[in-house]
Order: structure tokens, then sequence, then C-alpha cells
């Protein structure tokens, strides 16, 4: 039933967070409590369901948020399965209401995780704005009007009561204690790193929060204590149910990013002035994309782009180089051109850290490396290593001879694979990938021209990408096997073609590490529609190579093997 509530202007006026309006007592006074973490340093490392978030993240659910709902909400279906029933009785109440309308006109995403991270609930039961907090330190709050802020408190109260809200928090243990579980089996994070990379703060906490409501997004939430306490609080999504089972599908390097939010949003502010012509620039060439993210602004986009760049150096500093080729070339598909300079720059503060004690100190080295990108300049510089190559025993059909080059673009030996992968069409490693919005064009036809040909650019004009017909002409002409790191002889797995009548000649094609197959693009479109889909893999399934597959322009990354004809 839909309640309405009249707010006394005098209590109006009075409200604020240290001070909630008077009610009477739950008569649910048993909710989950808020576990204790160090007030003065430290982290309580032990993830957790917080009940006022998942409050939050149902009422926008069942107020219709697009974040909340469809394939960006919960996918736990064990728990998706029974909502609709369950708050049946209590579908237009006023949060409800009041949650439809905010959306609609003001805000979403992290701004409801923030409203819940700054709720505890009293001795007797009562949610209200912890008092212990200081007042605006907490950015996804203050997002919210006082009015909305004191109407919205009025009505959860009423809601957690109505709905029984804490009979279905509690319904979901089975699901929690699975999703910690996973949690924890995939994320060990390195804290000692923050103070390392960041600075030493005096007085810092962190509480991990674990939500099924906030779907795939995860939030970077942070708060000032009134005792000084700068409190962390990410709060993670991104669980998924296979047969029944809750699986948390992200690593550590997701906490990293949420974790660095506090620390690099604050650098972008105090040095806004320095960066936002550029920013401004970059921003307006990829604006469709970051709105699609809801990045809606230059500053915010900043924000992403540090926080990003400073999770792959992360990455860099706890030996995974080998994922981060694949993680750069995963922004700039998002849209984030400056990550790979950024990235850059972090590599002389590590290897300068004498000079530089923080990230604070090297900011002057990082505003440089912003203010000097240039997003035009999308194209390679070409590859003055030998360029080797092998005779297969391979003829066309003109009688000419197809020659496969030894070893990758961007690559120094023919097991290099992960180090250089590329964009289909894209003109610089892992590039900007040729949207009208990012300033480029699509190449014409449904064949790599000379122009977007990455192994033309960097190689020479007589270079060219692969087509289908000379993929599929490897595997036919060809003796080949696969043989794994342990005894190819490179230190990786992968394939070993050799010319039939001469088995001296071959070329090795190592696998992606991420897929364990082969995974190179091919020249030519095969489909192209509304999703832009190339069929550009090369892969192996079951013993049997040949080109394969349709993949979505823009969304894959794979390495390229030159060849030439002659």
């Amino acid at each position: 039933m839909r309640k309405l509530f009249a707010i006394v202007a005098l209590a109006a006026l009075m409200f604020s967070c240290g001070e909630n309006p008077a009610s009477e007592p739950n008569p649910n006074p048993d909710p989950t409590p808020e576990p204790e973490y160090v007030s003065e340093k430290g982290h309580n490392t032990e993830p957790y369901f917080s009940e006022t978030v998942e409050l939050m993240g149902l009422i926008f659910r069942l107020a219709g948020a697009k974040e909340y709902n469809g394939h960006e909400g919960c996918r736990i279906s064990s728990i998706t399965d029974r909502i609709d029933e369950y708050f049946y009785p209590v579908r237009n109440h006023q949060a409800i209401v009041l949650a439809s309308q905010y959306r609609a006109t003001s805000f979403g995403y992290d701004a409801i995780t923030g409203y819940g991270c700054q709720l505890i609930f009293d001795e007797e039961g009562k949610i209200i704005f912890d008092p212990n907090y200081k007042k605006a330190s907490n950015s996804n709050f203050e997002r919210w009007s006082q009015q909305q802020k004191t109407d919205m408190l009025e009505a959860i109260n009423d809601f957690y009561v109505e709905s029984n809200f804490h009979q279905w928090f509690e319904s979901t243990k089975t699901e929690q204690q699975q999703a910690i579980a996973s949690f924890k089996s995939k994320c060990n994070l390195d804290y000692s790193w923050f103070d390392s990379f960041y600075g030493t703060k005096d007085k810092l906490a962190s509480r991990i929060i674990l939500s099924f409501m906030i779907g795939l997004h995860n939030n970077g939430i942070s708060l000032t204590r009134k005792d000084g306490t700068f409190l962390l609080t990410p709060v993670i999504g991104t669980f998924f149910q296979y047969d029944g089972e809750v699986r948390f599908e992200g690593d550590t390097n997701l906490l990293v990013h949420e974790f660095n939010h506090p620390y690099c949003n604050p650098l972008i502010d105090i040095n806004w002035a320095a960066i936002s012509n550029k920013a401004t620039d970059v921003f307006n060439r990829v604006k469709l994309l970051m709105q699609s993210q809801a990045y809606g602004r230059p500053n915010t986009m900043m924000y992403e782009t540090l926080v990003r760049s400073c999770a792959i150096h992360y990455q860099k500093t706890h030996n995974k180089n080998n994922t981060v080729p694949w993680e750069i070339a995963y922004e700039e598909q998002q849209g984030f051109m400056m990550v790979r300079s950024i990235v850059r720059a972090l590599e002389k503060f590590e290897q300068e850290r004498d000079k530089y004690t923080s990230l604070t100190d090297f900011m002057p080295e990082i505003i440089q490396a912003i203010n000097s990108f240039d997003p035009d300049a999308t194209v390679a510089e070409p590859d003055t290593l030998p360029k080797d190559y092998v005779d297969l025993g391979i003829e066309m059909g003109d009688g000419k001879k197809l020659y496969f080059a030894t070893r990758n673009v961007g690559e120094t030996s023919p097991a290099g694979i992960d180090l250089n992968v590329y964009r289909w069409g894209a003109t610089i490693e892992s590039g900007v990938e040729w949207r009208p919005e990012s300033g480029g064009a699509w190449p014409v036809g449904t064949t790599l021209d000379a122009e977007h040909d990455i192994a033309t650019i960097t190689w020479g004009e007589k270079w060219h990408t692969p087509s289908v017909e000379e993929w599929t002409l490897l595997a036919e002409k060809c003796d080949y096997e696969r043989k794994e790191a342990d005894e190819s002889g490179y230190g990786v797995a992968g394939y070993f073609f050799y010319n039939k009548a001469d088995h001296s000649k071959f070329i090795f094609l190592p696998v992606s590490t991420g897929s364990g197959e082969l995974a190179y693009w091919s020249s030519e479109i095969v489909y192209s529609g509304n999703e832009y889909c190339y069929a550009a893999t090369f892969r192996s399934r079951d013993g049997i190579v040949g080109c394969f597959g349709e993949s979505g322009i823009g969304n894959t990354i794979y390495a390229v093997r030159p060849v030439f004809v002659e």
C-alpha cells in the first residue's frame, strides 16, 4: 500500500547527518549489525553484506532503475525469482515512489550505495544516519539534497518494517556465504601497496561490502569519521550463479580499482585547472562512449582514467606483466584514451622512487603525460627489427607463393603473443577504435586497406594481415602440431606449422595465454551489422585448425602475424 508522509518544516530545518527525525521504535529490532573495524588505522579484511546497502538497492530495483534491473542488475536467480512475489504487497510504497522520482530526475548508481553506506541501526532497530561521520565527507551521499535525504530516510524506515525486509535479507544468507567464500578465493589485496604508492595516511581504515543488488557494478565509496579516520568502503558486485552456486566473477584487480578511487579522485580535483583543456578535448571525442558508461563529464572520465592506470600499475608491480597489454587494450576500447600514456609515465615513478616518495609528488609528471597526449597521433611507429619469414611451400592460385613472418607485429621473438595485441582496423597497438566519435573513420569496404592494416603500417607496404583464404591455406597446405609450454622450446604453448616437403622450415604460432587458443586477426569482414561483427579469429578446436568465428569490432583484441605474396 502507498503511505503518505508529512514532514514538519521545523524538523526538516533541524535535520542533519547527525540528527534523525523522531519516530516510534522499530517493531523488528533485530537487524544485522555492521561489523567492527579498526577506527585509527587498519582494515577489516573480512568482506560482508550490508543490510542497509541491500535495502537501498532493492528499493531502486523495485523502482525500475536500469542499473538495478535487467542485464545490469542482480544475477542471482535464486534471489531474483522471489523478489516480485515477496515484495508485491509493497510495490507502490512511498519509498519506491521516491526512488523512481529521484532516479528519473537526479541520480543513480553509486549515489544509491553511497546513501546506504551512511546508514546504521540504532539500539531500537531504527535506521538512522551514522552520527560519527563528518558532514559532506561522502561525496556520493552529498548528491542527495537535504530534503531528499530526509524524505527517503523516513520512507525506508517504514518500508523496512512493512515489507519485513530483515526476514528477506536473512533468507539470502546461504547465497551470501557462497559469495563471500568465492570472493575470498579470488581476491588477495596487498594493503601495504597503497601506503607505498599514494603515501601513508595516519588514520586509514577500510571495509569491503559485497552486494547482490548492484549487479554487475562496483562502487568506490569513501567517508571520513569525526575522529579523522578516512574509511574506504568499496561496494563490490559482479556475482553470478551457476548450477545453484554463487560465484564472484572479478579478481584482485577489481578491488584495487575501487580502492584507488578515494586517492585518485582528489588528485584529479586538485590538479583540474592544469588538465581541464586536454581532458575536455579528449572527452568530446569519446563523449558517446563515456555517456554509455555513465561517465557524463570530463572530470569523471579523468577519475576513471587515473584509477585504471594506477590499477594496471599495481599489476605490473605484482608480477602480472602478461596481463598488462590486455588491460590497457580493454581500457582504450572503453574510450580511456590516455591510459597508455599514464601507465608509461608511472614506469618513471617506479624507477625513481628515491625522488618521488608518493604519487602526489609525481603528479607534475602525470600532468605532463596528460597534456602531451595527442589523440590524433594514432599511427604506430615502423618496426625496425629484422623481418624474417619462411617458405612453407604454400602456392596461391596465380602461381605466386605465400610467405609467413616468423613473429607477430610488435613482438621481438616467435614466442611473443600477449605484449602486442590490436583491435581490428586500429592503427596503433590496441588503439582507439575507429568510431566517428573518436575522430576516426571506418576502413572502406570489406578488407583492411593499407591505411588501417597494422601489418602494412609497421612492417612496410609488401606486408599485410592474412586474409581468410591465406589462413585457410596455412592449415590445408602445412603439417601442424600443438606443443605445450614445457615441450615447445619457446616457453609458451603454440602450434608449429611445417613445410610438408621440409620440416626444417616452419613457423611457430603461440596461443593466447588468455584463451589457450590461436587468436589472430584476418583482414576481412565476413559479416557487418548493427554489432559490427567480423570473422577475424584463427582458432583451434579439437585439433582442427582453421579460420573461424565472428568477433565484435572494438570488443576483441588479437595478435597479427604478417604475410606477403610474391
